[in-house]
């Protein structure tokens, strides 16, 4: 009897809430037919009042209806974008409600912003939506950097069209970085180590060796030459009085570690509260993730059958950079050479590994990861 009682009660609830969901949408609806009625279907109103009733019905599940209240939405604030008059003053005014509707659109309501313009195959407004972010949230901000990464991975292959839009994603990020900080902060140098990192994979020596320079000003080690060289203290934010360790976890003959106290950690993970174990299980599955969407099974490997288990070594330097890379495991049809391109990827990201420590010191690491192919 209690049961049943409690089931009714539940029903109740859930039918009094949808109801009331209703009853909302219905308000929100008989709002938005009177401001399309006194202002016409091109308003910014209607726009903001179609976007709340899209919200309503994203709430009840009912992703159709609000799909195409925001393809609506998309229209009419591009019908503003491609007439707005000469006035300076009318213009900025209209700008700024443009980018207020769009940053509710696509970073409030829905937080893969980039992902729903891909699908729409609204690529032009790519740029623009990075613009708006960086005024609204930043280009630290982990929702800024995910959006960033979708749309810098769909322009993945190497063609003269995706060369050139992935390098203005690069320019976008480095100018709203260089914006938000110092030349020579950390932040700053990270997103230009990774634009260097494109720029030598896609043989563009020039923007290469000039990123380079700036960033070895700073980073006097980042690209992995000297590995012998300890970064001074104040760089790394520990005691004075903490030495390395002259045997323990090393290499013979060598300041690259194989077993530190923190173990080196793919990025994505550093803002959770948690101790650096917990921090490691995240980035761990950020990591596999990483590899398991960006690679692709070589054609060779396919046509003959292969699969197997690939190795690449690489050293995590002090700086959180990843250099040194090696395949020590082969199981032959280029899966080798496939897990080594992706691996390599990871100094593309806009931001950099957090390197490991050693008794309070940042340490060169070296890392070994497998990679399976499977056939399935």
């Amino acid at each position: 009897m209690k049961f049943t009682t409690l089931f009714m009660l539940g029903c109740f609830l859930v039918s009094s809430t949808m109801l009331l969901a209703q009853q909302t949408i219905s308000e929100i609806q008989t709002e938005a037919d009177q401001i399309k009625k006194e202002e016409g279907s091109i308003s910014f109103s209607y726009a903001e009042k179609l976007l709340e009733l899209a919200q309503m019905y994203e709430i009840q599940k009912d992703f159709q209806k609000a799909t195409d209240l925001d393809q609506e939405v998309t229209l009419i604030l591009n019908t503003f974008s491609d007439s707005i008059p000469p006035d300076y003053e009318t213009e900025y005014i209209i700008q700024e409600q443009l980018e207020n509707l769009r940053l509710k659109q696509y970073l409030i309501q829905e937080k893969d912003w980039i992902e729903r313009s891909i699908k729409a195959k609204a690529y032009l407004g790519i740029m623009h939506f990075f613009q708006i972010a960086h005024r609204f949230i930043g280009s630290q901000h982990e929702d800024y950097l995910n959006n960033w990464e979708k749309a810098y991975f769909l322009y993945n292959s190497v063609n003269y069209y995706n060369l050139q839009q992935a390098r203005n994603l690069w320019k976008a990020i480095t100018q709203h970085r260089a914006q938000e900080s110092q030349e020579e902060s950390f932040t700053h140098l990270e997103v230009l180590f990774g634009y260097a990192s494109f720029c030598d994979r896609t043989n563009d020596t020039e923007t290469y060796n000039t990123l380079k320079t700036t960033i070895e000003k700073h980073w006097p080690y980042a690209f992995g030459n000297n590995a012998d060289y300890v970064p001074p203290q104040e760089d790394l934010d520990v005691k004075d009085d903490i030495t390395l360790p002259e045997e323990e976890g090393k290499e013979e003959n060598s300041s690259i570690f194989v077993s530190v106290e923190e173990m080196p950690r793919f990025p994505g993970c550093e803002a959770l509260q948690e101790d650096h174990k917990e921090k490691k299980a995240c980035a761990d599955l950020k990591l596999l993730q990483f590899i398991y969407k960006k690679i692709t099974y070589p054609t060779p490997a396919l046509e003959n059958g292969i699969q197997g288990m690939s190795v690449v070594s690489f050293t995590v330097t002090e700086y959180g950079t990843i250099v040194d890379f090696k395949i020590l495991r082969d199981p032959g049809g280029a899966c080798g050479q496939e897990a080594l391109r992706v691996i390599k990827f990871m100094n593309e990201l806009p931001s950099r590994w957090t390197p490991g420590k050693q008794r309070g010191k940042h340490v060169r690491v070296k890392y070994n990861l497998p990679v399976r192919f499977k056939l399935t």
